[in-house]
């Protein structure tokens, strides 16, 4: 489903996806290659798939894990020079160096896997009733595979893993930097216009009593009376108040109430005014605002691919290890072995979901594509033929 979503959605196609899609080839060897024999491994106790596959099921299982491990790396290392330096990026990651980087990783994960080619073999053996019977084993003469497994867990697993934690940890404090520096300085672009009415808050002109009285000047009201000392709107006696030489004087005593109500209004339409006169941000700024953030969430999503991977993994390299060095514990207790396996294998099948859960982009492809949507428009299409031919006749 990844690779379809890919392959046949244009905005899918970018540098990290495609990636992607070499790690969803990776999960896809796993479940043909490697899922069956494991679980007839589990069901008898001979091996029953002959000796091609029992070289070839080894050997896939490491080349798939070796290669998913290098992908995570590399798109690890791809997205810090992306972020880092976003200039270089452009010119470092062309499609030809995609491919070459692809090819490569491949090209290593099978010379690594190659050893598998050679230690496992079939044993054949008769037992009572003289039937034949066949397993698939090491050869341990020709490797030490106490080494080979150590080596295996620290270069394919600790190293890599420490290096994706130091790179995505320096990729997320540029991101938090760049988007903290954004954020402050999207705040100063609203323009702080004159206060032409001596107010310049809501909290200032929220009090109704020694605030009215700062008002320098009310030259777009009509008329509007400004008394020349406290007033208190409780009392209901008349103050000496000013007017203006164009208003006509309605009457020769002052209401307090009618004063507040006017100049209450008054306040309000200057607010909205005022408030209307904020200044957009500069459209650059907001599309680096929203780049920034659209990276945060690819790094969510490799994130949690990383953090999958190494859960799932590290009970299997905890078996190998326990089985080849000798090491009595609870874990080497029979049932440890199918649940690692199962945990293992599960990291194919979780990758897919974390695509859909984090990325909008791979949610939308998977809905376009999915089995069920297919159904439905035949379902539908069928229905429109029947409600046509009973029209018809």
């Amino acid at each position: 489903m990844v690779l379809t979503a890919i392959v046949r959605t244009a905005r899918l196609r970018s540098l990290t996806n495609f990636f992607l899609a070499n790690l969803a080839i990776a999960d896809f060897s796993v479940g043909v290659f490697c899922v069956l024999p494991t679980l007839s491994t589990f069901l008898s106790q001979t091996w029953i798939l002959g000796r091609i596959m029992c070289k070839v099921y080894y050997f896939m299982w490491n080349l798939s894990y070796t290669v998913s491990i290098l992908i995570l790396t590399a798109i690890a290392i791809e997205r810090y020079i992306a972020i880092r330096f976003p200039l270089k990026a452009r010119g470092c990651f062309t499609s030809r160096r995609l491919i070459l980087t692809q090819v490569v990783i491949w090209v290593i994960a099978a010379t690594y896997s190659t050893p598998y080619l050679l230690i496992l073999d079939t044993f054949s053996t008769k037992d009572i009733d003289g039937q034949v019977l066949e397993y698939c084993f090491y050869r341990n003469k020709l490797i030490n595979m106490k080494i080979y497994t150590t080596a295996n867990f620290i270069a394919w697993y600790t190293i890599p893993l420490l290096i994706m934690m130091i790179i995505y940890y320096c990729i997320g404090k540029i991101l938090w930097r760049t988007s903290s520096v954004y954020r402050f300085t999207s705040s100063k672009t609203v323009s702080k216009q004159p206060d032409e009415y001596g107010f310049t808050s809501s909290s200032q002109s929220s009090g109704m009593g020694s605030q009215l009285l700062k008002m320098r000047s009310l030259q777009n009201a009509d008329c509007d009376l400004v008394q020349n000392e406290p007033m208190s709107i409780k009392s209901g006696r008349g103050f000496s108040i000013k007017r203006r030489d164009n208003c006509q004087p309605e009457s020769a005593q002052y209401n307090p109430r009618n004063h507040f109500l006017r100049v209450t209004s008054f306040i309000s339409r200057s607010e909205s005014t005022n408030t209307a006169k904020i200044v957009t941000p500069d459209p650059s700024r907001l599309r680096t605002i929203k780049a920034v953030r659209s990276r945060r969430k690819v790094i969510r999503l490799l994130v949690a691919v990383v953090v999958l991977f190494a859960l799932c993994v590290l009970p299997h390299h905890i078996r190998l290890l326990l089985k080849w060095w000798g090491i009595r514990s609870v874990l080497n207790a029979g049932i440890f072995s199918p649940i690692s396996f199962l945990i293992l294998y599960s990291n194919s099948a979780f990758n897919p979901i974390l695509y859909a859960l984090f990325s909008a982009n791979f949610r939308k492809s998977f809905k376009e594509f999915s089995p069920l949507r297919f159904l439905r428009r035949r379902k539908r299409s069928l229905l429109f033929q029947e409600t046509k031919l009973f029209g018809i006749n």
